[in-house]
């Protein structure tokens, strides 16, 4: 068949011509996409649209140059390609940039945070710091604290309170409560 009775019979909705328009075409459409775009997945993907939008608009449009049309075709979808590669890869690019930025802040504010941490703990009355440490660091509970520093259960936990405190008005200096 010629490519004029092929579009024809597409026109009428015929699956045998399309199926043989596509037999006839898809390696030599594959091929033109491949050297232009040079990757062979995208290439498969521009041309099975070609060809999804053929069977689609096959009663839309009555296509004369059946040759022309699907190369025509075949080359905007590669522009199309192009286009998109350059809005988005300066995007991932920045993106990609972002996330080691935001990683090396967090991990600044991390360890400033920490110092501040220790420092305070350090600052604090030895018995207030004792206390806080065997809660915090220890994870012993109040009333193991108590029983250990012979204290009273009130007493352990108004000493974590003031070391809390103590704690937040110098975390301040780089947090805002």
């Amino acid at each position: 068949m010629t490519d004029q009775e092929l579009c024809q019979k597409l026109y009428e909705g015929d699956k045998k011509a399309f199926d043989g328009i596509y037999r006839k075409y898809w390696e030599r459409l594959f091929l033109y996409v491949y050297k232009i775009s040079g990757d062979r997945y995208q290439s498969e993907d521009i041309v099975q649209e070609v060809f999804v939008k053929l069977w689609r608009r096959r009663q839309v449009r009555k296509i004369n140059q059946l040759e022309n049309y699907l190369f025509k075709s075949a080359k905007y979808g590669v522009s199309n390609l192009i286009r998109d590669r350059r809005i988005r890869l300066p995007l991932e690019d920045y993106m990609a940039n972002l996330v080691e930025e935001v990683n090396a802040d967090l991990l600044i504010e991390e360890k400033e945070t920490d110092r501040i941490i220790r420092e305070s703990i350090d600052s604090l009355p030895s018995r207030c710091q004792e206390v806080f440490i065997m809660s915090r660091d220890d994870f012993q509970s109040n009333k193991e604290i108590a029983q250990q520093l012979n204290l009273s259960v009130r007493t352990v936990e108004t000493q974590i309170h003031k070391a809390l405190k103590f704690i937040k008005k110098n975390l301040a200096q780089i947090y805002f409560w």
